[in-house]
């Protein structure tokens, strides 16, 4: 049954597994040296893909 767009289907949740992440599970932070980041810039590119270029540098 849904009430509120809320199901209380048991049977399907139970499947629905949510695991706990530890300190040990995350992972390392990943990022671009400067120097990566200027290449991503100077990359020539145009169109959709020269605006999602500048969209992700600006993030």
């Amino acid at each position: 049954m849904i009430i509120d767009g809320v199901h209380d289907n048991q049977r399907a949740a139970s499947l629905i597994v949510k695991n706990k992440i530890e300190d040990r599970d995350k992972a390392v932070e990943i990022y671009l040296t400067e120097e990566e980041l200027q290449v991503l810039y100077e990359m020539p590119l145009s169109g959709k893909k020269e605006h999602v270029r500048d969209v992700f540098l600006i993030g």
